[in-house]
């Protein structure tokens, strides 16, 4: 898990070093995580680099975390049972904006997946695949969107997209 963040880390720091003016995004995210299939609320902590590749399609990658409290109900409604579940997921994808870039507001959808790292009390923690799919609205910097991660979880994000350049040679 370690080699995969290291090399996912270099891989980000190359594509900066090969980054055009306002090809190369990073958007730091913080969202609240709800659980599908079980009660449970959490949050995420996400980091999401983009290179634009056109003006409608980007590469996505996506380093997060995730920490979250699960709970049974009884018939009578009270909690008996709680339960942590701790995510890390690397995943890498393509962002497709809905609306040109002149826009005050771009809608965008992106597809992800990868590996995630998955502790949940009562299961053995260790590797799975990873996947994410959301719609998202761009306004100027700002990201807010709604994501379906796995192990089914919803998420409400809200970012911030640093743009970074490379200024040319002397």
């Amino acid at each position: 898990m370690i080699h995969l963040l290291t090399s996912t880390l270099f891989m980000c720091l190359c594509l900066t070093a090969q980054a055009q003016r306002d090809r190369f995004t990073v958007t730091p995210n913080l969202g609240v995580a709800a659980h599908l299939t079980d009660a449970g609320l959490g949050i995420h902590l996400g980091v999401n680099p983009s290179y634009r590749i056109l003006p409608w399609l980007s590469a996505e990658a996506q380093l997060s975390f995730m920490g979250m409290e699960l709970f049974d109900f009884s018939l009578s409604g009270q909690p008996v049972n709680k339960a942590n579940l701790v995510t890390a997921q690397v995943m890498g994808g393509l962002r497709i904006y809905l609306a040109n870039d002149k826009r005050k507001v771009r809608p965008f959808i992106h597809g992800l997946w990868g590996v995630g790292y998955v502790d949940e009390d009562g299961i053995v923690p260790g590797p799975e695949a990873a996947g994410s799919l959301g719609f998202y609205l761009q306004w100027k910097k700002m990201v807010g969107g709604l994501a379906v991660e796995s192990p089914g979880i919803m998420i409400l994000k809200f970012g911030y997209a640093f743009p970074l350049r490379v200024k040319s040679g002397s």
